[in-house]
């Protein structure tokens, strides 16, 4: 017994979505912007190179350490 599936419409989305995810990769990585992504929790997943210059971090300082919603600097000028 066997399964046969014509996967012909996958391969052009599959195509597709790599290039929009390097197009997005190198957008991020080389933008003049310091941008940051953090996953739902707050936790910072990714930041790029204009990130680490402007706020003088590296990426073992930041990467899965840093938390938007745990920023005791932050949240004192929140509080404010």
């Amino acid at each position: 017994m066997g399964t046969v599936q014509d996967i012909t419409d996958r391969k052009p989305a599959g195509l597709e979505l790599k290039n929009k995810t390097n197009f997005l990769d190198r957008l991020i990585e080389n933008s003049a912007l310091s941008t940051w992504i953090s996953d739902e929790e707050g936790t910072a997943i990714r930041a790029n190179p204009a990130f680490f210059e402007f706020f003088g971090a590296t990426r073992e300082e930041v990467i899965g350490k840093y938390n938007l919603f745990k920023d005791a600097v932050l949240e004192k000028e929140l509080s404010m």
